[in-house]
């Protein structure tokens, strides 16, 4: 910034006190500093006051510019009602917002979105304020009123008990036909694939010193979980001591990303976030061998918003991502696919209800794709090219709000859920956690690699004599 001396004379505020040419001046008039002027002390003081003196003159024009601009604050009056409210894109207000405080001009639609997004932003803010602000007697009742808030029940039957009944034509059974049980050829290869899990060193040999790597793929509800169930199983004494588990679900990460169409986030990619965790951990890509899998949709209600629409997009994608697990782990023998939990308290567009139930119908169909040898999905290098792992279903964790589950007396109440509705509480982690580690301590075709002893030699006979061919479904826990 600069201007001008009384004498018209231009300065800079970093440069020396400006002079007035001496021809033909009074000796009062000559410059500070010369042919007995001021002495040298009176100098630098008049120099500190002027310095002084332009800071203040700066700080002043740069408070009067920033009072030029336009408010802020949201404008009074404006409302946003509910179909409004979903369709502002929050983050564009943001860059908006930015654009506009850099001074810089906004169109008539920027100025038109900047007003909604900061008038939601305060109707948002009022309704936070005014549920901290709650009378302290009321209490009680707000807590009430929260715990019931959704529907406790949809009155929906688990896919495990639906039977031989249909919902929008589809039968029941995590199998098919009613069944929860593996076809018994699905089972026999099953017991092919559980046969070659071996403690593995880090170049993928069998090695009485390796690991068998067991990882998680999925997005924030997964990690919730599964982190949860990797800090209990660590503590059970009867898990593997060859086995080691790491969490490698992401916040954020919904099965778009995860198949590569589409990440929120450009800088962070779900399989290299997944490669930096089992290596920071001191393991292999060729170490992993079992995969858990729980995915989801966001948002499914933008595929056609009827059943099957959302459920083809999830399959579509769940296909391509299983594919990318071949190829980026070349020893993963068995993907385990789980759904989702009651959604009915859900209170966003996230995942509710029916979408959270209609999940367990996807994971069913690329099961039994993959039984009728579909290609994409082949796990036997005798039928051709290996491009995925088999398929198995994990633990079921769907029920029907508070209805309790016939087979464990399994339900989700409110205070299982979040403030959303859709991740887990604490309690509802809790439940996961203990379908999590009763199923794989349990089921005949998960306990050969999960639990103790287990060796390069011993492991074929472990696994026949754990498994019972026709015993009741091992996917539903007895005790949760």
């Amino acid at each position: 910034m600069t201007g001008k001396t009384e004498w018209g004379e231009r300065f800079h505020p970093n440069s020396v006190i400006p002079r007035r040419k001496i021809t033909g001046m009074s000796e009062i008039d000559k410059p500070i500093g010369q042919n007995g002027g001021f002495n040298r002390e009176v100098e630098k003081m008049v120099r500190c006051v002027l310095v002084l003196a332009m800071v203040i003159v700066i700080g002043s024009c740069a408070r009067k510019d920033n009072s030029d601009k336009p408010s802020y604050k949201p404008p009074g009056g404006y409302v946003p009602d509910a179909q409004t409210a979903t369709n502002i894109d929050m983050k564009q207000v943001r860059q908006i917002l930015q654009k506009h405080r850099r001074g810089e001009t906004l169109t008539d639609e920027e100025a038109q979105l900047l007003k909604k997004g900061m008038a939601l932003r305060e109707q948002r803010n009022r309704k936070g304020r005014d549920n901290t602000q709650r009378p302290k007697n009321q209490g009680r009742e707000a807590k009430a009123r929260t715990s019931t808030a959704g529907k406790e029940s949809f009155g929906f039957k688990p896919l495990s008990e639906l039977g031989e009944e249909k919902y929008k034509g589809q039968e029941g059974g995590l199998y098919g036909n009613g069944s929860n049980e593996p076809p018994a050829e699905h089972q026999k290869a099953a017991l092919k694939e559980l046969s070659e899990i071996k403690p593995l060193g880090s170049q993928g040999n069998c090695s009485e010193q390796g690991k068998i790597v067991f990882i998680s793929i999925g997005m924030s509800n997964t990690t919730q979980e599964f982190s949860g169930f990797e800090a209990l199983a660590k503590r059970d004494p009867s898990k593997s001591p060859f086995l080691e588990i790491v969490d490698c679900a992401q916040g954020g990460m919904e099965a778009l990303a995860w198949a590569g169409e589409f990440i929120k986030n450009k800088n962070k990619d779900p399989w290299q976030e997944l490669e930096r965790r089992i290596k920071k951990r001191g393991f292999t890509l060729e170490q992993v061998q079992v995969a858990w899998v729980k995915l989801a949709v966001r948002t499914p209600d933008k595929y056609g918003g009827e059943f099957p629409g959302h459920i083809d997009k999830y399959k579509s994608l769940l296909v391509q991502i299983l594919n990318k697990m071949k190829a980026k782990l070349p020893n993963l023998k068995i993907a385990y696919l789980s759904n989702r939990i009651y959604a009915g308290y859900a209170t966003t567009r996230l995942n509710p209800e029916p979408y959270a139930y209609e999940y367990g119908f996807g994971i069913r169909d690329l099961i039994l794709k993959q039984v009728q040898g579909d290609g994409e999905l082949n796990y036997n290098s005798e039928n051709g090219e290996v491009n995925a792992p088999l398929l198995l279903w994990g633990p079921d964790l769907w029920a029907d709000g508070i209805i309790p589950r016939k087979s464990d007396g399994l339900i989700w109440e409110r205070k299982d859920l979040s403030g959303d509705g859709t991740h887990p509480s604490r309690s509802g982690k809790e439940k996961v956690v203990k379908l999590l580690l009763n199923f794989f301590k349990n089921d005949p075709l998960a306990k050969s690699w999960f639990v103790k002893p287990k060796s390069c030699e011993d492991i074929s006979f472990i696994i026949a004599k754990n498994f019972i061919p026709g015993n009741n479904s091992p996917h539903i826990s007895k005790n949760y």
